[in-house]
């Protein structure tokens, strides 16, 4: 296929009338997901119609795109350029629609934020100043696993989210928040007289409270713990929330490893206490902004960054507590739903 003068304009103009947006989410699918099946699925269609939108997309570039095999698909390097591409067409057609809504109804709306289990004690605080000047705007916030907030980002199902960090995705953009740190906690006695301080060989008396995987605050606990001594064997317990291994902390029944965000208000009340290990770095535990790359903010996602900007700055009221369903305690038009 000629790709030079008046050749080009006549692929060019084909391929405009091809390459609609359905058929290149298609495509980016198949590259995150390794199968036309499960990209039909994402996209709500017959996996029959996507194979054969597929094909028209390939005939439009003049190459082949998708490698089918029997075990999967995967996308070719030339498959690679289309869908880089493809993703920077279909985030510039979010961007003019947010842009549009945003012109149309001003301050009023609907904005999707996910937050992971940390920057869940954040974000109230955050709801709080930005219903302040946006009071006709609804706000959904979804609490997840740092990874399952860059997930939800990248499937276009949030404007943003707040997380720790993880293997960032392509086509996500991260922008520092604020520096939270990991700390552990035990019950009050628990090592004897309270201090900051504790001997690895100590803590290895005890039982290791963690959360199931993908939180990027267990994450950082890890890589610290994977530096002691290997002849120190832990007894592991995994509970599926913050909530939990708070929890049975408070109780005796073991340590754990969170962030000081999640047990401010814990210790205020002398419930738990904070300590460190003996001769190891602290567990620092950035928290940031994931957006899609080449998005720009809207009026109202930005007046939703500066809010929890202002939070970060001055921490979240004691009043408030950790996202998960109590949305009484929010104000009117503000909502919260699970994580995925």
């Amino acid at each position: 296929m000629p790709w030079h003068g008046a050749g080009r304009t006549r692929s060019l103009i084909h391929l405009q009338r091809v390459a609609d947006p359905l058929r290149l989410r298609l495509l980016i699918e198949v590259g995150a997901r390794g199968s036309i099946s499960a990209a039909a699925e994402a996209c709500t269609i017959g996996q029959p119609s996507a194979s054969l939108h597929l094909r028209h997309l390939e005939s439009a570039v003049g190459c082949k795109l998708i490698e089918r095999g029997t075990t999967g698909s995967h996308l070719t390097q030339e498959g690679e350029i289309v869908r880089m591409h493809a993703t920077f067409v279909l985030s510039s057609l979010e961007a003019m629609l947010d842009e549009l809504t945003a012109h149309q109804v001003g301050t009023r709306g609907a904005l999707a934020i996910a937050a992971s289990t940390a920057a869940s004690y954040l974000v109230p605080s955050a709801l709080t100043h930005f219903a302040e000047g946006h009071p006709d705007v609804d706000v959904t916030v979804r609490v997840s696993n740092s990874v399952g907030v860059h997930s939800m980002v990248r499937r276009r199902e949030v404007a943003f989210g707040v997380a720790g960090p993880v293997s960032e995705p392509t086509g996500i953009a991260c922008e520092h928040l604020l520096d939270d740190e990991v700390v552990g906690i035990a019950a009050p006695g628990l090592f004897g007289p309270p201090g900051p301080v504790v001997a690895a060989a100590a803590l290895a008396r005890h039982t290791l409270l963690a959360r199931l995987p993908g939180s990027g605050q267990q994450l950082a606990a890890e890589r610290v713990l994977e530096v002691l001594p290997p002849a120190l064997e832990f007894k592991t317990l995994l509970l599926d929330s913050e909530e939990a291994v708070k929890g049975a902390v408070r109780a005796g029944l073991g340590v754990a490893f969170l962030s000081r965000l999640a047990i401010r208000e814990e210790v205020e009340r002398g419930e738990v206490v904070t300590f460190r290990l003996e001769d190891l770095p602290p567990m620092h535990h950035p928290l940031h902004v994931a957006r899609r790359a080449s998005t720009r903010a809207t009026a109202v996602h930005q007046a939703f960054l500066d809010a929890l900007a202002v939070a970060a700055r001055g921490g979240p009221p004691p009043a408030q507590r950790e996202l998960g369903g109590n949305v009484a305690r929010l104000p009117p038009r503000l909502a919260t739903a699970p994580g995925a």
